[in-house]
This record gives C-alpha cells, structure tokens and sequence, in this order.
C-alpha cells in the first residue's frame, strides 16, 4: 500500500471511531453537567485530567518507541512484545502509587478523594492495555484501535448513563471507569492475540536498558504535552475551586471536540512518518507539506465559526446556567490556529529521531505555562487559564517550527496566506447575515470558505485528493460494518 493511501486508511479508521467516542463523551459530559451541576462536574472534571496525567508516566514513553522502531522494521515486533508487557506492568504499579500518594497530599474534599482512589484502580488496567495497543498503531492496523476507542466510550456512556439516571453520584460514575478499563484491557489481549501470537514473556536487560534510555525523552515529551493542556484544570481547582473548573471544562471539551482533527491525524500519520524519515528528505518534505495545508485548512476554518457561534453553542450544549463558559469558548477556539501546525511539528520531531529537543521544548512550554497560570488565575480565574494556554501554544509552535524549518523546508508562509481571504470572508459573512438561521448561515459559510480557498489556492487537487480519499474510505468502512 502506497503513502497516500495508507494515510487515508489509517484517518479514517481513526476519525470513523473518533466521531463515535467523542459523540459518546460529548454526551456523557453534558449529561453529568446538568444532572449533577456544577460543583460535582468540577470535581469529575479534575479527577479525570489528573488520572490522563498519571496515565502518560504510566506508559513512559514505551509505546512511542516501539511504534517508531517496529514501523521502519515489523521484525522487532516479538522482542518489543516480551520486554514491553513487563516493562508496561512496573510503570503501571508505580504510576497508581505515586497517584494516591498524590491524591493523599492534595487534601481534596473527601468524595473527591474517594473517587480518586477507585479511578487509580482503572488507572492500572487502562495503562496495562497499552501493552498491546501499541501494536495496533506499528502494524498501521488502526481498525482495531477504533473498535476498542468506541467500546471503551459505549461501556461509560451507557453504564454511567444509567446510574445517574438511577441518582448515583461522583463514587458511582468513578466505579464504572474501573470496570470499563478492566473490559478493555482484556479487550486489548483478545485483539492482540488474533492478530499475532503472542510470544513468552522474557526480559532483556540490555534491550531494556536501550528501551527506557531512548523512551525517556518520548516520556518526558508526553508528560510535559499532557500536563501542558490538564495543568491550568488541576491549578483552577486548587486556586478557584470545583465550580470554576465545571465552566472552563464546558468549553474545553468543544474545544478538544474539534483539537481531534489534529490529534487523530498525527496519530494515524506518525508511523508513515517515521517510515519516510531516512527513505530521503523530499518524500517526507512533501509529505509533511500536504499535511499542514490540510491542518491549516481546518483551524482557518473552525476558530471564527466557534468563536462567532460560541454563545449559541454553549446554550444549546450546556443550558443557561453555563453562561460563563462562553468568554472561556471565545478565548480557548484561538489555541486551534498554533496547536494545529505545532502537532504536525512536534511529529515530525519524534519521527526523525530529535526526541530530545522536542522534550526540551515541551519542557519550556509546561515552565511557561505554570507561571503563567500562577499569575493569572488568581487574577482573572478562568479568563486566566485559557490566556494563559493561548500564550504558552505560541511559543510552542514557533519554537517547534524554528527547529523543524532547519532540515526541512516548507511553504508554510505562502499557504497561511492563501487561507486568510478565505477566513475574512466568513467573518463578514457571518457578521452581515447574522439574521440567517442558524443551520443556513453555517452552510452558506462552509461554501463561501472553501470557494474562496480554491480561488487563492488555498485548497490544492492534492488537498481536494486527500479529503476525499478519506470521505470514501470512509463510507466503505461504515459499509463494510454495518
């Protein structure tokens, strides 16, 4: 299978699944926001950012590593295997330790703690199930990541669903997160083992030495992204309180709704990526090029219609008593335009082997970001926190940019460019027929942008190609299933 089509089969599997699981949790948030308020969403909220915290020291890096390795070469796939299951269940025991150890010293509210303790124990299963994950994604097997994305949202949105329909709080929604990771991790061992055999577990020391040693710095990258986008959640808890964090996760979770264009596709791409790095540069130049029209596409795009449409988004999402959480959608949609070519930077980084300037640079966010969070959440609460991660993406991108930029050359200048006129005309559009209904306007907008996108030569036949390569693959996906 060439390039282009097995990035098109991998985003589609992943966007296929990803339209399914976001949908599920979409749901699953607004429906816990209206049936338990405010506070108690806050405190679920919390609780959910420090457990994918926790969950990226767990998997340390490993899963990166292999995935990059096996992907240039599937004849590593049993050594990977036997050291990375053992590996995989130290750091997930360490992880979960450390986590309650945390939880203890925080001194949350005591229904807080609680249900801190019983997400540690999902927390352990939900690392274990990345032993085999990984495979899914070296072998470019995507289909069977999607198919455990969706069951693991299914399983919470229809258990958590009926017991909040039944008046179970916080404690009981926290039960359901440890049952359904342990479903999936015995999920992930079924898959696996149909795909490959799996090999008798035996550890190499020297192996192992070269996997942490090299996994360290892809660790360190994924604990410094993650706690980049979950700190100012954790710190708002702590500086602010429970309530304030229900109504800046409200808006986070629209704008991590449509972040996933973006996260889905350099997650489908990355082992094309690192298949192309050392195959000469010109491939992987022309590679990464398509990708950042298309990633700018998106975001020229979706930051002006959110931001316009913020008010009625929220409303129809959330309801009137979430009033507060249209300032912080009208704030946080602006971190799409540098998060959207900063992915594709940070990438391309961990493909070509510059794992160690990436952390450095993941490193500088996450400082950066703490101190601004520090300085601005007592000041402006919320308004502070998203400032703050609008600011801290900035230098990210433009850092991440500035070492790319040096081996690899890309038009990036000239293609932002030719979506500016594009996005001009939707602004317009939108502010003089505002009194357009709502679904009318947005599809008058959506035809006006991509018209004035082919016009500059925003859109090229590569782009036309790639989008709809991945709409009938698409559409055979759904067919096949169903």
């Amino acid at each position: 299978m060439n390039t282009k089509k097995t990035v098109i089969k991998n985003i589609s599997s992943l966007f296929g699944a990803q339209i399914l699981t976001t949908l599920f949790t979409s749901i699953l948030f607004i429906y816990i926001a209206r049936k338990l308020g405010d506070e108690i969403f806050g405190k679920y909220s919390f609780i959910l950012s420090l457990t994918t915290i926790f969950l990226i020291i767990s998997k340390f890096g490993i899963n990166a590593v292999a995935i990059r390795d096996v992907a240039r070469d599937t004849s590593r796939l049993n050594k990977y295997i036997k050291n990375i299951i053992v590996l995989q269940l130290l750091f997930s025991t360490l992880s979960v330790i450390i986590f309650i150890v945390f939880v203890t010293l925080l001194n949350m509210p005591p229904d807080t703690t609680h249900a801190s303790y019983i997400f540690a124990g999902g927390l352990f299963f939900q690392s274990m199930s990345f032993a085999f994950r990984w495979i899914f994604h070296a072998l470019q097997i995507m289909e069977l990541e999607s198919l455990e994305r969706v069951s693991e949202r299914f399983l919470l949105l229809t258990m958590s669903g009926l017991l909040l329909w039944k008046g179970y709080g916080l404690i009981s929604l926290s039960l359901v997160f440890l049952i359904t990771q342990l479903t999936i991790f015995a999920l992930s061992l079924f898959f696996a083992s149909r795909k490959i055999k799996i090999p008798k577990i035996k550890l190499n020391l020297s192996f192992c030495k070269y996997l942490i040693r090299t996994a360290v710095f892809f660790a360190l990258c994924e604990m410094l992204w993650i706690i980049y986008f979950k700190i100012d959640i954790v710190m708002l808890a702590k500086l602010k309180g429970e309530t304030e964090v229900g109504w800046y996760n409200a808006a986070y979770v629209v704008v991590n709704f449509v972040s996933l264009i973006s996260a889905l596709s350099m997650q489908a791409v990355f082992p094309v990526l690192s298949n192309l790095y050392g195959k000469g540069k010109n491939k992987l130049e022309e590679t990464a090029e398509k990708l950042f029209r298309y990633l700018i596409l998106s975001a020229f795009f979706i930051v002006p219609v959110v931001f316009l449409f913020s008010d009625k988004i929220i409303a129809l999402l959330y309801g009137s008593d979430y009033s507060h959480s249209v300032t912080a959608l009208k704030i946080l949609i602006f971190v799409l335009i540098f998060l959207f070519p900063g992915n594709l930077f940070a990438h391309i980084l961990a493909s070509s082997n510059r794992h160690k300037m990436l952390a450095l640079i993941n490193f500088i966010g996450v400082i950066v970001n703490i101190f601004l969070n520090f300085i601005l959440i007592p000041k402006l609460s919320y308004i502070g926190a998203g400032l703050s991660t609008i600011i801290t993406e900035i230098i990210l991108c433009f850092l991440l940019y500035n070492v790319v930029s040096k081996f690899l050359k890309l038009k990036s200048l000239k293609i932002i460019l030719s979506f500016l006129p594009s996005t001009i005309a939707i602004i317009l559009i939108i502010t003089i027929a505002s009194n357009l209904p709502t679904i009318p306007l947005i599809i008058l907008v959506f035809l006006v942008y991509f018209s004035f996108a082919c016009l500059t030569g925003g859109i090229t036949k590569e782009t036309l190609s790639l989008i709809s390569g991945i709409i009938k693959k698409q559409s055979s996906l759904y067919h096949k299933d169903y």
